[in-house]
Protein backbone atom coordinates (compact mmCIF):
# COMPACT_ATOMS: atom_id res chain seq x y z
CA UNK A 1 0.00 0.00 0.00
CA UNK A 2 2.52 2.99 0.83
CA UNK A 3 4.49 2.20 -2.69
CA UNK A 4 0.82 2.58 -4.09
CA UNK A 5 0.59 6.00 -2.04
CA UNK A 6 3.98 6.54 -3.85
CA UNK A 7 3.31 6.03 -7.17
CA UNK A 8 0.54 8.29 -6.79
CA UNK A 9 2.24 10.66 -5.45
CA UNK A 10 4.84 10.85 -8.17
CA UNK A 11 1.59 10.92 -10.98
CA UNK A 12 0.25 13.62 -9.57
CA UNK A 13 3.71 15.45 -9.19
CA UNK A 14 4.42 14.63 -12.89
CA UNK A 15 0.49 16.22 -13.44
CA UNK A 16 0.99 19.59 -11.62
CA UNK A 17 1.69 22.69 -13.85
CA UNK A 18 5.08 23.10 -12.17
CA UNK A 19 5.88 19.61 -13.57
CA UNK A 20 4.61 20.04 -17.10
CA UNK A 21 6.83 22.98 -17.28
CA UNK A 22 9.97 21.70 -16.14
CA UNK A 23 9.18 18.42 -18.66
CA UNK A 24 9.34 20.95 -21.61
CA UNK A 25 11.94 23.78 -20.63
CA UNK A 26 14.54 22.90 -23.89
CA UNK A 27 14.26 22.90 -27.21
CA UNK A 28 12.42 24.42 -30.16
CA UNK A 29 9.40 26.79 -30.21
CA UNK A 30 7.50 28.84 -32.54
CA UNK A 31 5.46 31.96 -31.69
CA UNK A 32 2.94 34.50 -33.83
CA UNK A 33 1.46 37.59 -32.62
CA UNK A 34 0.84 41.52 -32.27
CA UNK A 35 2.13 44.16 -31.08
CA UNK A 36 0.95 48.07 -30.96
CA UNK A 37 3.17 50.93 -30.99
CA UNK A 38 3.13 55.03 -31.65
CA UNK A 39 5.13 56.39 -34.28
CA UNK A 40 6.16 60.06 -33.93
CA UNK A 41 6.89 60.73 -37.59
CA UNK A 42 9.05 63.73 -36.74
CA UNK A 43 7.67 67.83 -37.13
CA UNK A 44 7.63 70.04 -40.28
CA UNK A 45 9.91 72.78 -39.43
CA UNK A 46 10.93 73.94 -42.66
CA UNK A 47 6.81 74.38 -43.93
CA UNK A 48 6.51 76.13 -40.21
CA UNK A 49 9.24 78.82 -40.89
CA UNK A 50 8.36 79.46 -44.27
CA UNK A 51 4.47 80.87 -42.62
CA UNK A 52 6.14 82.57 -39.70
CA UNK A 53 4.41 79.89 -36.94
CA UNK A 54 5.99 79.91 -33.49
CA UNK A 55 5.62 75.69 -33.65
CA UNK A 56 5.80 73.26 -36.04
CA UNK A 57 3.52 70.82 -36.47
CA UNK A 58 4.16 67.73 -34.90
CA UNK A 59 3.01 63.84 -37.18
CA UNK A 60 2.24 61.83 -34.57
CA UNK A 61 0.45 58.94 -35.43
CA UNK A 62 -2.07 56.51 -33.28
CA UNK A 63 -1.44 53.70 -31.80
CA UNK A 64 -1.38 50.71 -34.65
CA UNK A 65 -0.91 46.82 -35.12
CA UNK A 66 1.68 45.35 -36.19
CA UNK A 67 2.28 41.59 -36.99
CA UNK A 68 4.78 39.61 -35.77
CA UNK A 69 6.26 35.69 -35.84
CA UNK A 70 9.35 34.24 -34.16
CA UNK A 71 11.17 30.69 -34.31
CA UNK A 72 13.38 30.10 -31.51
CA UNK A 73 15.06 27.19 -29.53
CA UNK A 74 16.18 27.07 -26.13
CA UNK A 75 19.96 25.30 -25.73
CA UNK A 76 19.47 25.51 -21.74
CA UNK A 77 16.68 25.20 -19.10
CA UNK A 78 17.60 29.30 -18.81
CA UNK A 79 19.04 30.44 -22.47
CA UNK A 80 17.49 30.63 -25.43
CA UNK A 81 18.15 32.14 -29.47
CA UNK A 82 15.56 33.31 -31.88
CA UNK A 83 14.98 34.82 -35.18
CA UNK A 84 12.13 37.17 -35.26
CA UNK A 85 10.14 39.14 -37.87
CA UNK A 86 8.10 42.37 -37.32
CA UNK A 87 5.94 44.27 -40.14
CA UNK A 88 4.83 47.97 -38.72
CA UNK A 89 2.00 49.45 -40.10
CA UNK A 90 2.02 51.38 -42.91
CA UNK A 91 1.82 55.14 -42.01
CA UNK A 92 0.68 57.74 -44.56
CA UNK A 93 0.30 61.59 -44.58
CA UNK A 94 -0.66 64.16 -47.29
CA UNK A 95 1.61 66.95 -48.32
CA UNK A 96 1.60 69.86 -51.15
CA UNK A 97 4.10 71.39 -53.47
CA UNK A 98 3.78 74.99 -54.26
CA UNK A 99 6.38 76.01 -56.47
CA UNK A 100 5.90 78.97 -59.45
CA UNK A 101 5.26 76.72 -62.27
CA UNK A 102 2.90 74.12 -60.78
CA UNK A 103 1.02 72.96 -57.48
CA UNK A 104 0.36 69.29 -56.97
CA UNK A 105 -0.38 67.78 -53.81
CA UNK A 106 0.85 64.31 -53.15
CA UNK A 107 0.94 61.70 -50.62
CA UNK A 108 3.38 60.09 -48.94
CA UNK A 109 4.19 56.61 -46.77
CA UNK A 110 6.32 54.59 -44.88
CA UNK A 111 7.40 51.49 -42.66
CA UNK A 112 9.48 49.29 -41.38
CA UNK A 113 9.96 45.85 -41.26
CA UNK A 114 12.37 44.20 -38.50
CA UNK A 115 14.64 41.30 -38.96
CA UNK A 116 16.34 40.70 -35.70
CA UNK A 117 18.30 38.05 -33.96
CA UNK A 118 16.98 37.80 -30.21
CA UNK A 119 18.82 36.14 -26.93
CA UNK A 120 15.70 34.91 -24.46
CA UNK A 121 16.99 34.67 -20.66
CA UNK A 122 14.69 32.54 -18.69
CA UNK A 123 14.81 34.71 -15.31
CA UNK A 124 12.32 33.34 -12.81
CA UNK A 125 8.99 30.78 -13.20
CA UNK A 126 6.41 30.38 -10.45
CA UNK A 127 4.75 27.15 -11.45
CA UNK A 128 3.32 27.89 -15.18
CA UNK A 129 4.45 31.61 -15.17
CA UNK A 130 7.80 32.47 -16.76
CA UNK A 131 10.00 36.02 -16.92
CA UNK A 132 11.69 36.51 -19.58
CA UNK A 133 14.18 38.72 -20.75
CA UNK A 134 14.81 39.57 -24.04
CA UNK A 135 17.28 41.95 -26.01
CA UNK A 136 19.10 41.36 -29.96
CA UNK A 137 19.85 42.95 -33.02
CA UNK A 138 19.31 43.20 -36.59
CA UNK A 139 17.93 45.08 -39.06
CA UNK A 140 15.26 47.54 -40.03
CA UNK A 141 14.44 47.64 -43.44
CA UNK A 142 12.51 50.85 -44.52
CA UNK A 143 10.26 51.76 -46.90
CA UNK A 144 9.30 55.02 -47.97
CA UNK A 145 7.34 56.08 -51.27
CA UNK A 146 5.33 59.27 -52.28
CA UNK A 147 2.56 59.71 -55.08
CA UNK A 148 1.12 62.92 -57.12
CA UNK A 149 -2.68 62.69 -56.46
CA UNK A 150 -3.55 65.89 -58.25
CA UNK A 151 -2.03 68.73 -60.35
CA UNK A 152 -3.77 72.46 -59.15
CA UNK A 153 -2.25 75.23 -61.70
CA UNK A 154 0.22 77.12 -60.67
CA UNK A 155 0.78 79.56 -57.86
CA UNK A 156 -0.41 82.37 -59.62
CA UNK A 157 -2.90 80.86 -61.35
CA UNK A 158 -4.38 78.06 -59.97
CA UNK A 159 -6.97 75.68 -61.65
CA UNK A 160 -9.49 73.40 -59.96
CA UNK A 161 -7.29 69.98 -58.83
CA UNK A 162 -7.09 67.46 -61.85
CA UNK A 163 -6.33 63.70 -60.25
CA UNK A 164 -3.14 62.07 -60.49
CA UNK A 165 -1.26 58.77 -59.70
CA UNK A 166 2.80 59.17 -60.57
CA UNK A 167 4.70 57.84 -58.73
CA UNK A 168 7.36 60.46 -57.10
CA UNK A 169 10.13 57.49 -55.19
CA UNK A 170 9.92 54.07 -54.04
CA UNK A 171 12.76 53.49 -51.89
CA UNK A 172 14.37 51.02 -49.76
CA UNK A 173 17.15 50.81 -46.98
CA UNK A 174 18.48 48.68 -44.23
CA UNK A 175 18.88 49.91 -41.17
CA UNK A 176 20.91 49.50 -37.52
CA UNK A 177 17.79 47.71 -35.42
CA UNK A 178 18.49 47.04 -31.34
CA UNK A 179 15.28 45.14 -29.46
CA UNK A 180 15.18 45.17 -25.95
CA UNK A 181 12.01 43.88 -23.59
CA UNK A 182 10.53 40.90 -21.43
CA UNK A 183 8.08 38.54 -22.03
CA UNK A 184 5.39 36.77 -19.21
CA UNK A 185 5.10 33.49 -20.57
CA UNK A 186 1.59 31.86 -18.88
CA UNK A 187 1.30 27.96 -19.86
CA UNK A 188 -1.70 26.45 -20.73
CA UNK A 189 -0.73 23.19 -21.24
CA UNK A 190 2.59 21.25 -22.48
CA UNK A 191 2.82 22.88 -25.43
CA UNK A 192 0.59 26.45 -25.53
CA UNK A 193 1.61 29.68 -23.76
CA UNK A 194 -0.12 32.87 -24.01
CA UNK A 195 2.71 35.32 -24.09
CA UNK A 196 1.83 38.66 -23.31
CA UNK A 197 4.92 41.43 -23.86
CA UNK A 198 6.66 45.18 -23.66
CA UNK A 199 9.56 45.61 -26.10
CA UNK A 200 11.91 49.24 -26.60
CA UNK A 201 12.81 49.34 -30.67
CA UNK A 202 15.62 51.27 -31.45
CA UNK A 203 15.63 51.91 -35.39
CA UNK A 204 18.84 54.29 -37.17
CA UNK A 205 16.56 56.73 -38.94
CA UNK A 206 18.39 59.29 -40.00
CA UNK A 207 16.81 63.05 -40.64
CA UNK A 208 15.35 62.36 -43.45
CA UNK A 209 14.59 58.65 -43.32
CA UNK A 210 10.91 58.39 -43.43
CA UNK A 211 10.33 60.28 -46.89
CA UNK A 212 13.59 60.23 -48.90
CA UNK A 213 13.58 64.12 -49.00
CA UNK A 214 14.30 66.35 -47.06
CA UNK A 215 11.59 69.12 -47.85
CA UNK A 216 8.18 69.97 -46.65
CA UNK A 217 7.61 66.52 -45.54
CA UNK A 218 8.12 65.51 -42.00
CA UNK A 219 11.66 65.47 -40.19
CA UNK A 220 13.73 64.43 -37.46
CA UNK A 221 10.98 61.41 -36.11
CA UNK A 222 11.61 59.04 -33.25
CA UNK A 223 14.26 56.34 -32.83
CA UNK A 224 12.94 54.63 -30.10
CA UNK A 225 9.48 52.96 -30.01
CA UNK A 226 8.10 51.48 -27.39
CA UNK A 227 5.65 48.32 -28.48
CA UNK A 228 2.71 45.89 -26.08
CA UNK A 229 2.19 42.76 -27.56
CA UNK A 230 0.59 39.16 -26.62
CA UNK A 231 1.25 36.40 -29.10
CA UNK A 232 0.97 32.43 -28.80
CA UNK A 233 3.84 30.27 -28.30
CA UNK A 234 3.81 26.44 -29.77
CA UNK A 235 6.18 24.23 -28.43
Amino acid sequence: MPSALRVLAAVLALASPRAAFAQANTGPYVSAGVAFERRNLGTDELKATMVGLNSVTTFAKPIKPAPAATVGVFLTKVVAVEAQVERSALVTWPYTYSYPEDVTKHTAEHRDTLLLGNVRIRAKCWSSVCLEPVAGAGLAVHHSSSVTTATCGQVGAPLPCTPANKLDWDANEAKLALDFGADIRLKMNTRFAIVPSVRVHFIDHNSNALHGMDQRLPDSGDRWFLAFGVSISVR
